[in-house]
Order: C-alpha cells, then sequence, then structure tokens
C-alpha cells in the first residue's frame, strides 16, 4: 500500500493508505506531492520510485507498485502509433482461482467522451479499472514487472477475441493470452484548418 500522510514529509504521520492498482483523486502540489484533501498527501515517489502517474486531466492518478528489477525476463513488446503492446499469458489451475481486474468497455467511455463526433470509429477495448491484490495478474506483475498490467491500460485481444463480447467470455476460460495496450502519457496533436 501507499501511506497517505498528514503533512509534505516522509516523516509526518501517515492517516491512512491506497492500495497497489487503485486510484487516488487529487491535485498535484508541483513538489513531488499530491494533495487528495484537506492535510492529506501521498507522495509520488517510493524508494526513489515513481508510484503515481496522471492518468486523465491530472486528477486521476493509479497507483503503481514500485519495482526496482525484473524478476523473471522481460517481455517483449511492440510499439506502434506511440502505443506500447504486450502478451500476458495466465493459467487458472483451480476453477476457484480469478484473473482479478475489474474493466469496463472502452468503446461506451470513448462515445459518451466524443458524443460530438458522430460516425467516428470506435475502438473495441476493455478498458483496465483496477487489479486486484492476490489474483493472477497480480501475481503476474509480481513476476512480471516490466510488463505489469495497470489501471489505464487496455486489453485488446483475449485469446483471437477482438470485440468486447467476444473477450469477456474468452476471459472466462481458464488459459488466456491477453494483449495489453498501453498509451503514452502525453499525446501530440495537430490542429489544422482549411488553408487560408
Amino acid at each position: 500500500v501507499v501511506a497517505v500522510r498528514q503533512g509534505k514529509a516522509l516523516d509526518a504521520d501517515v492517516v491512512g493508505d491506497v492500495p497497489w492498482g487503485s486510484f487516488v483523486y487529487g491535485r498535484d502540489e508541483g513538489d513531488g506531492w499530491l494533495r487528495i484533501g484537506e492535510g492529506r498527501y501521498i507522495s509520488f515517489a517510493s524508494d526513489g520510485v515513481c508510484v503515481l502517474r496522471p492518468a486523465w486531466a491530472n486528477t486521476a492518478f493509479p497507483v503503481y507498485r514500485p519495482f526496482k528489477a525484473a524478476i523473471k525476463a522481460p517481455i517483449k513488446k511492440t510499439e506502434r502509433d506511440g502505443c506500447i503492446f504486450w502478451d500476458v499469458k495466465i493459467k487458472k489451475d483451480s476453477p476457484g482461482l480469478r484473473y482479478g481486474f475489474s474493466h469496463a468497455s472502452d468503446s461506451k467511455m470513448f462515445s459518451s467522451a466524443r458524443s460530438a463526433l458522430a460516425g467516428e470509429a470506435v475502438p473495441e477495448q476493455l478498458f483496465v479499472r483496477r487489479v486486484n491484490d492476490d489474483a493472477l495478474i497480480s501475481q503476474w506483475n509480481q513476476r512480471h514487472p516490466d510488463a505489469s498490467v495497470m489501471p489505464t491500460d487496455r486489453v485488446v485481444a483475449v485469446n483471437k477475441a477482438r470485440t468486447i463480447a467476444d473477450m469477456q467470455r474468452e476471459l472466462s476460460k481458464p488459459k488466456v493470452r491477453i494483449v495489453v495496450c498501453r498509451y503514452p502519457e502525453r499525446f501530440a496533436i495537430a490542429a489544422g484548418g482549411p488553408p487560408r
């Protein structure tokens, strides 16, 4: 967990905590601290490793578990249009196990955020909202910290399924190959108009 402190000092009283893989909402104070309430602060770093990263409009921050070195060999990744893609392969050894991540339809979020842009192609992706502790994805993250699945990542395929409904069905199977996509932290947008 990440400590919530009463002041902007690492020796300030701890007044709460935030679990890894969750979100916190607050304001970046610009000095290495996130203010999440009156007199409530979280440090952006833990043991010198960044654990917070802005997700939306600099107000929502996923909480990342700090890893200093990979435990297993690095996972192969590919880059396309600034996005990073990699495979997560997981098998359930018993029926009671869970993959352990909550997700939402990225196409619904995309459409509602861009309602004015009718007719625009909508991505068929699952938006990762949370990764639960002590489930299979969390275990993957511990074994492969260079390829951890984090909140705000997207699932673009499960086995060979690429539609939201099919991916959700595949996630009920005991063995999955999940293709994860991580968007860049910053986007460059070219604003243009008709020539003058």
